[in-house]
């Protein structure tokens, strides 16, 4: 078994072709837009604690040349971050409500959708976290990146990681960066 990144407009095909055997791509509203209720037999997700164990929310950002941002003047730049925050949440709302109404559209389609239970989330984390701190260390922006969001996890707002967690795959080595 191993992993490809595909464009997203190829992701659809290569499950049809059987070149992939499972697909990961955005949110439900996305992949029924793609036509993955076409060629998905079921959807796997988290338990009702962690719906989504990996990307719980859907991003987007703007760009911009760092030269061209600092010639804007200060009350240009405010303009432009303030339509940016609310471009953001309309965004998220416009696509939570979307996904709402995709679990349905995949139903209808005969797809089956799975949740996964607690004890199939620890299995994952037992292997995923070693796998992390792994990559992280192959390269420092990687750490760096890693480090970040590692602690975000670990802050007690969010709680997706506990110390505990920060072990090997037997449970004996805490792990470090």
């Amino acid at each position: 078994m191993s992993s490809v990144i595909l464009p997203g407009a190829e992701v659809r095909s290569a499950l049809e072709k059987g070149t992939v055997d499972a697909a990961d791509f955005v949110g439900p509203a996305n992949n029924y837009d793609l036509g993955f209720a076409d060629v998905a037999k079921y959807i796997i997700v988290g338990p009702a604690t962690t719906p989504c164990l990996h990307q719980p929310v859907d991003l987007a950002d703007l760009t911009v040349n760092l030269t061209k941002w600092n010639a804007l003047p200060k009350h240009l730049q405010e303009v432009v971050i303030a339509a940016t925050r609310q471009h953001s949440w309309d965004h998220y709302a416009y696509i939570q409500k979307a996904n709402i109404a995709a679990w349905d559209k995949f139903k209808t389609k005969g797809v089956q959708v799975i949740r996964l239970s607690e004890a199939d989330v620890e299995k994952f984390r037992r292997y995923a976290i070693p796998m992390w701190f792994k990559w992280a260390r192959k390269d420092p922006l990687a750490r760096e990146a890693f480090g970040s969001q590692l602690g975000y996890m670990r802050t007690f707002n969010v709680g997706y990681i506990t110390d505990s967690m920060l072990v090997d795959t037997d449970g004996q080595t805490k792990l470090t960066l």
